[in-house]
Order: C-alpha cells, then structure tokens, then sequence
C-alpha cells in the first residue's frame, strides 16, 4: 500500500542637572538646508506620517502661529503658511498653493532637517502598513459605511461628514455610478476636513484587523491513511479552532511512488 504523508505548516500569529533658568535657543535650519536622503525626502519614514505631515501643512485652520505652537520654528512655520497661501495671503482661497508631496515641502526656505523633525513631532505616532492602508481605504468605500459609522469608530465628526459626502458624489447616494472610490491616501487626504487627527483615528479604526506575523514556523508531518480523528483534517481543526489570534496553514502532500 502506498503511503502519503501530509506536511502541516502552521504560522500562528499570535541625571536631572540644577542649573539657573535660561531663555532657550530656537533650533532652526539653514536658508538652503535640505532633509532629502538620497534623493529621496521620505525614504526614512512611512507613508501614513509624510501623508500626516502634508495634512497638517495643507489644513487652511493650521496657520503659522498653530505650528510654531506645535513646535515648529518661527522661520519655517512663517515661510510654509506664507507659501500654502498663495498671493493674496489667505488661507482656503482658490491661489492656495496644495503642498503636494516632501519635495516641494523641502523646498520651501528655512524648512530644512530640524524643521521636518519638528513636523513629524507634531503629528505624533502614526504607523501604517500596507494591511492598514488597503482596509482602510476598502472601509471607506464600502457603501454600508455611513457617517455614524465613522463616528462610532472614533474619527472626529467634520472628518466623517467630509469623507462620506466626498465617496457618495453628487447625488449623495453611495453605491450609486457617481460614487469617487477613495484610491489612495494621497486622495483621502485631499479631502477637507481631513488633517492628522482625522488620518490618525481612521487607520486606529481598522488597526486590530492587522496583526504582524511573529514568524514562528511549526512543522507537523502527518502520514495516511490515518482514522479520522488522528488524520491530518482534524489537525487543522483543531489548530483552528484552539488559535488565540489567526492561523495560516499550508498543506502539502508527498507520495512514496
């Protein structure tokens, strides 16, 4: 008789100085002073925090006092405010100048390393993954998601009104032909009303969908045929249904030919 063997892989995922009081020095960069690495201005952080940085630039309620308050210094939060507002000097008026990406954050004067710093300080800790982003943005498009649904998810109510009045079009009808499918989060954040509070609560309101892999492997060879409650089917039952998180299990089979 010939003999197959069944190979389960299971991955489960289970010194405080005294000193005198003193004014402090506002750390600055240079005129020229760029934050680019090798070409690159964003490659040392990850998308959701350059999309946070360009949300919190961009929002017309963010003027140059509100990032000097966030902690930008006086030269960089004067130049980009002064950029972002175009000629006329107001914000949310149509000469407004959409700060699109790092780069051309980065070359505006005065914003330089320590201006960028103190950007991403200001909009604090945002992590994504690719797992976020594509939930999120499938969460947003679904049809069933409303504004209570945002809500209730914890994203602030102008950002939720904002988001569904956008996605639904014209009609304000979703799942209707003038719906705008929200692609990126680029577009997401193209939308008013959505800073890095707004950006920050909708990937926290999809963030226990995503757990990272912890990369632990555990191999089983079962052979057959085996009766059914030691066969290699009620293994990953079981593996299954006793799994505190999730678990992806692979089958492969070999013959003794």
């Amino acid at each position: 008789m010939k003999t197959n063997a069944f190979v389960i892989l299971a991955t489960t995922l289970l010194l405080t100085a005294c000193t005198e009081p003193s004014t402090p020095v506002e750390v600055v960069d240079g005129e020229n002073d760029s934050f680019s690495v090798g070409g690159k201005a964003d490659g040392l952080i990850d998308e959701c925090t350059v999309e946070a940085v360009l949300a919190l630039v961009n929002d017309p309620a963010v003027d140059a006092t509100a990032l000097k308050s966030a902690g930008l210094h006086s030269r960089a939060a004067n130049n980009i405010i002064t950029y972002r507002n175009g000629a006329d000097g107001l914000a949310g008026t149509p000469d407004d100048e959409v700060i699109d990406d790092i780069r051309e954050l980065d070359d505006i004067s005065f914003v330089g390393p320590k201006a960028f710093e103190q950007l991403i300080a200001a909009v604090g800790d945002i992590e994504c993954t690719d797992c976020k982003v594509e939930n999120l943005l499938s969460f947003l498009n679904d049809p069933a998601t409303g504004i209570a649904t945002l809500q209730a998810a914890g994203v602030h109510t102008r950002a939720a009104k904002s988001v569904i009045a956008y996605r639904d079009g014209a009609d304000e009808t979703p799942g209707t032909d003038d719906d705008n499918a929200i692609e990126s989060l680029e577009e997401l954040d193209a939308i008013s009303g959505v800073g890095p509070a707004a950006l920050d609560q909708l990937l926290a309101s999809v963030d226990s969908d995503c757990v990272e892999v912890d990369g632990n492997l555990h191999v089983e060879v079962i052979f057959s045929p085996q009766p059914h409650e030691s066969s290699h089917l009620a293994r990953v039952a079981q593996l299954i249904d006793t799994a505190e998180v999730s678990v992806d299990v692979a089958i492969y089979s070999f013959r003794d030919a």
